[in-house]
Order: C-alpha cells, then structure tokens, then sequence
C-alpha cells in the first residue's frame, strides 16, 4: 500500500503526485483516466486532502461534481455552480480542488462552458478530473490535462496488499482472479458477500454457456435481461460480457488456439461497443452468442 496514501497499488502515481507537492510543480487541471474499480477516485480524493492539508476533514475548499440519482448526464447548470463555487477565494486561504466524476457523462453543451474554466483557471485552483472512457471526452480538454493513466494492479501485489483481510485462501484465490487487477472491485467483494455469491454464481453460469445449445443460449439471455428499462438491461448485459470475457481469457486460452481466442475476444469487444450506442441489449448478446 503506498506510503500514507492508503492506496492498493499505483506507487508510479503516487510518488510522482507526491513529488509534484513537494516540488510545488503542479498543473491546474489533471485527467485521472483508466477502467472502472481501478483506485481513481480513491487517489483523487487523497490528493485533495493532501492538497488541502486537512487530513481527511470535510472541507469548505473541495468540491465534487458527480451525477444526480437517476440522471444521465452531468447538466450545464450543475458546471456552472461547480464554476461560481471554484471562482470564489479558498476559505483557508490555500487551494481549492474541484473533482469531477465520471467526466464521460458531460453532454456537449456541459463540456464547453467547463472548457473555459480549464483555460482560464483561478488563482491557487486544481482541478481532478475523473474518467472511465477518456476517448468520449472533448479532446481540448484532454489536451489542457496532465494525463495520469491508471493500469491493472499485479495479482501478486493485490494479494498482498489485501493479505490482513480475515478471508479464507480459497475465497481469496477467487477474489483476486475475478478482479482483475482492479482493488475496487476486490474489496467489494471481501466487503459484500452477498454481492460475490450472486457474482460466483453468474460466474459458474456463464462458463457453461458456451456448452449449450443455440437455444438454451438464447434462453439464458432472455431469463437474465429482466431490467425495467433499456438502461438497466443494458448495464446487465455489460455484467454478461464481463464474466464470458473473464471465461474466455481463463478457460479458452488452454482449449483454442490463438487465432480462434482473438476471433472470439474481438467479437465479445464489438458487443461493449454496440452496447455504447444503446442498440437492444437482447441481439447484441444473441449475436455475440452466435459467434462463439
């Protein structure tokens, strides 16, 4: 865990942000990009305190922007109060630090007024920026940001790293190949047992689709999209292809040869794309399990 950062991994960032503090060379604006369940927020949110100097203390000086329950998108009118609230003096008269998450959920019109901020910052302000899909951001705004990449953690330094935590080996053995390198997600799981038995059990099924026939592939697809609403099917169905490639990379790399596990890895990929532009969530998986 990196030294008082109280991190899983990703020494590279910490030592270079802390270096930057200690250097007094920092930017006005950072992009912390990388997948989900990785440790962005958790090391934006470090920062900030660092930054603050406030030792974890709710603070006047840190603002973050996320979505709204139930909301989509982050509005022009939640940019501009983020804005009004940055162009104000720090109340402790050091930095103010405005973060915002999942930057990949500004619209267009959102996108532009937060442009300006970027460009003309304040006076002794940083700005976090937090993203899971950095390619859908607006690129002058990524080419306004110091650029901070957050990759996989090793399975051995995730194991270690959570090696105090009262689990059994078996469990834990299961813990680190169903994160992927990614403590987020790990911890979840050590945290909420429910949530792991319901993800070891989608596992299990899943590794026994690829066994069934077209029908009962079909089947299997139609019992488990059961969400209200596009969105939530949609979001389920991001859960389908995150196990099958989980299954692909574990189980087929022993029983494919090379050419028909990149067919099969390319096709799962197509399917998170077709999913992005909201196409029925039901053929993309019918589709995609057609193909395997």
């Amino acid at each position: 865990m990196a030294k008082n950062w109280d991190v899983i991994g990703h020494q590279n960032i910490t030592k270079y942000l802390d270096n930057c503090l200690e250097r007094n060379r920092l930017v006005n604006t950072y992009l912390f990009y990388g997948n989900k369940h990785l440790g962005k927020t958790t090391v934006a949110n470090k920062f900030a305190e660092k930054l603050l100097n406030n030792d974890g203390k709710v603070s006047t000086d840190l603002f973050e922007l996320k979505l709204e329950d139930d909301s989509k998108v982050i509005t022009i009118e939640q940019v501009r109060d983020w804005q009004r609230w940055l162009s104000l003096k720090s109340f402790s008269g050091g930095y103010k630090v405005g973060i915002i998450h999942e930057m990949e959920t500004l619209n267009r019109q959102s996108a532009n007024a937060l442009l300006k901020t970027i460009e003309e910052p304040s006076l002794n302000t940083i700005i976090i920026l937090i993203s899971s899909a950095w390619q859908e951001l607006l690129p002058t705004i990524v080419s306004r940001a110091q650029k901070i990449h957050f990759l996989t953690v090793p399975n051995k330094e995730l194991k270690e790293e959570l090696s105090n935590k009262e689990v059994s080996q078996d469990k834990m053995d299961k813990i680190i190949d169903f994160s992927l390198g990614k403590p987020g997600l790990a911890l979840k799981f050590i945290e909420d047992s429910e949530f792991f038995d319901e993800y070891l059990k989608l596992d299990e099924e899943i590794g026994k689709v690829t066994e069934l026939r077209l029908a009962q592939r079909f089947k299997f697809i139609e019992n488990y999209l059961t969400g209200k609403t596009l969105q939530d099917n949609n979001i389920l169905a991001n859960n389908i292809l995150k196990h099958l490639e989980f299954n692909l990379r574990k189980r087929l790399l022993n029983q494919l040869d090379d050419i028909k596990l990149f067919n099969a890895l390319t096709k799962l990929e197509d399917s998170k794309k077709l999913l992005k532009y909201n196409i029925k969530p039901q053929l993309v998986l019918e589709n995609l399990f057609i193909n395997i």
